[in-house]
C-alpha cells in the first residue's frame, strides 16, 4: 500500500532506498511552516529500481518542495514536486541518456523534462510519475 515518508528525521526507520539518503531528498525543500517534506514511497521505490537497472549513481537537486520553495525557484504551481511524486537528477551526456531511455522504455515514470544547456553542472532531468492517463510519457525540454 502507498504511504508517504516525512523526511524529518523520526522517519529514518522507514528509509528503505539503499542507494538515496533521506538528506539529498531533504536539503531544506520541505514546507517551512508545517516542517513537513513528504516523498511518495511508490515513487521512491521506481526511482531505486531505475538507479539500480542504470548502475550509476545519482545526484538529486530537488525533491519535494513545499509552496514557498517551489514558489523562490519558480517552480509551477502545478509542480509534481509539491506531490512528492518528481525528482530533478543532475546529470548530462550518457547518463543523460540512460536515464532519459528508462522513462521512455520502461512504462514507469510518465514525465521527463530536460533541461541540458549551461554548464555542465546546471543540466539535469526532470523524472516524475504524476502525469497520468496518457499512456505514454510527456516530455519537454527548456
Amino acid at each position: 500500500m502507498p504511504y508517504d515518508v516525512n523526511l524529518a528525521a523520526q522517519d529514518a526507520n522507514k528509509w528503505t532506498w539503499m542507494n538515496f539518503k533521506p538528506d539529498e531528498c531533504r536539503k531544506n525543500r520541505w514546507d517551512q511552516q508545517t516542517g513537513v517534506g513528504l516523498l511518495k514511497a511508490n515513487f521512491m521505490d521506481k526511482l531505486q529500481v531505475m538507479r539500480t537497472s542504470i548502475g550509476q549513481p545519482f545526484v538529486i537537486t530537488s525533491a519535494f518542495r513545499g509552496p514557498e520553495y517551489n514558489q523562490l525557484v519558480g517552480g509551477k504551481k502545478e509542480s509534481k514536486h509539491l506531490l512528492g511524486h518528481a525528482v530533478d537528477i543532475q546529470c548530462n551526456g550518457e547518463l543523460a541518456a540512460m536515464i532519459a531511455h528508462f522513462v521512455l522504455h520502461n512504462n514507469m515514470f510518465n514525465g521527463l523534462g530536460v533541461y541540458q544547456s549551461g554548464d555542465w553542472k546546471s543540466r539535469f532531468l526532470h523524472v516524475d510519475d504524476a502525469h497520468g492517463g496518457h499512456g505514454y510519457p510527456v516530455i519537454w525540454s527548456s
